[in-house]
């Protein structure tokens, strides 16, 4: 998948902005990929830099049991364009 082929959807709350989108990887694995402004909790890890930040769900749940998250609980931030394709790659594999 192109990144210009992904549907980002506007998020604004009061003192949050950015947009959110989700990849369907069609394996029981999606994305959801952001970059978001946040005045209270802080900014996605990338967005200051106009960069992503992207979660791993299976089955709509987080999911840190693969080396994509390297068996932590956490994000991957600070993702280029081409960095968010090859994530889609790498998890659509699985």
């Amino acid at each position: 998948m192109k990144f210009s082929e992904i549907s980002f959807k506007n998020y604004n709350s009061p003192g949050v902005y950015g947009v959110r989108a989700v990849v369907d990887c069609n394996n029981g694995y999606s994305l959801s990929i952001v970059k978001i402004h946040d005045d209270l909790y802080g900014n996605s890890h990338g967005a200051d830099e106009g960069l992503y930040e992207a979660a791993l769900l299976k089955n709509g749940e987080m999911c840190y049991d693969t080396h994509i998250t390297g068996f932590e609980k956490k994000v991957i931030g600070f993702l280029s364009e081409s960095d968010v394709e090859k994530l889609i790659r790498e998890v659509q594999k699985f």
